[in-house]
């Protein structure tokens, strides 16, 4: 069952013409292990280990959260946001193993620009990250509009560090009482808690300053059980510089591919089903390895220029 590696699979959906990404999300850890959090330190059937890896080399259109969710893959979601990449976010029931809950519990909304549904298009959106998942079938739905036109999975280009205005809607079928959050590059910057009923939408507005390039999105908090929906990203691009938030995101991507390399070692504890293409496996280990190393010092030169600007800004 683990002796082929992720890419020969991507490769292969590919050549049909399908998009291809990494289901599961919600099983890695967050919150349970100590440092590095979130690296899975144990092999089961289901955890996307090389997620990292063919997120960087190109070949993972999107990460997705199945059965019951999670907020750990919204976490991983982040952490791959802030390095840079824009894989698209994607929900799914995972029907049977959710116990048998009725298909349609988590799902996958996607806009269609041009309002004409065809498959091509609605896969195409997920790849583009044209989304919001909901966990809550389709009794609610966020919508989250930046600059009052760009959605999940556009792109706002500033010539300078400036303001952008953010408008979210909870809409929802059932009355409820929920938080609603604006995430900026992983955190929260927003949050308003309200009461929604059909035909009465909870609407919240925001300015949030970009000093730097970065990301936003929305999601729909539960007092117990977590995102119920989440938005795609809309991406803020500052003087046309790449996405580096996080150098310790960076980070967190290069112990996470040396501990797999370690794994999958002859030796390691997981070197046994590597029985053949261990060394192709480890090629792209080690390409994506580096990707990650260059994106880190990159994360860690806008950082200084940002903090020397800011001195500057100060005297």
């Amino acid at each position: 069952f683990f002796s082929q590696y992720t890419y020969p699979v991507f490769a292969w959906a590919k050549d049909q013409g399908a998009i291809a990404g990494f289901a599961h999300m919600q099983y890695l850890p967050y919150a349970f292990y100590p440092p590095p959090d979130g690296i899975p330190l144990s092999l089961d059937c289901c955890a996307p280990l090389e997620y990292p890896v063919e997120t960087a080399l190109g070949t993972s259109s999107f990460l997705m959260e199945d059965v019951h969710g999670s907020d750990s893959a919204m976490q991983a979601y982040y952490r791959i946001l802030n390095t840079g990449f824009r894989p698209g976010l994607a929900a799914s029931t995972d029907y049977s193993c959710n116990y048998g809950e009725p298909y349609g519990t988590l799902l996958t909304y996607v806009r269609i620009p041009d309002g004409n549904l065809t498959y091509r298009k609605w896969i195409e959106g997920i790849a583009k990250g044209r989304t919001v998942v909901s966990r809550n079938a389709h009794n609610e739905f966020l919508d989250l509009k930046v600059n009052g036109t760009a959605t999940p999975g556009d792109e706002i280009r500033l010539p300078a560090t400036r303001p952008v205005r953010v408008r979210i809607e909870w809409r929802s079928l059932k009355e409820a009482v929920g938080r609603v959050e604006l995430v900026h590059d992983g955190a929260v910057v927003a949050s308003q808690t309200g009461a929604v009923a059909r035909g009465a939408p909870v609407v919240f507005e925001a300015t949030v300053d970009f000093r730097q390039s970065g990301w936003l999105a929305a999601r729909r908090m539960d007092w117990q059980n977590g995102h119920q929906t989440h938005t795609g990203a809309v991406f803020v691009i500052v003087e046309s510089k790449p996405i580096r938030a996080s150098a310790s995101d960076a980070q967190f991507f290069i112990q996470w591919i040396d501990h797999l390399i370690s794994r999958t070692s002859p030796g390691g504890s997981w070197g046994q089903f590597f029985s053949k293409d261990r060394e192709a496996a480890h090629i792209r280990y080690r390409a994506a390895k580096t990707i990650f190393e260059r994106i880190a010092l990159e994360a860690r030169q806008q950082a200084l220029s940002l903090s020397a600007k800011g001195k500057f800004a100060a005297r």
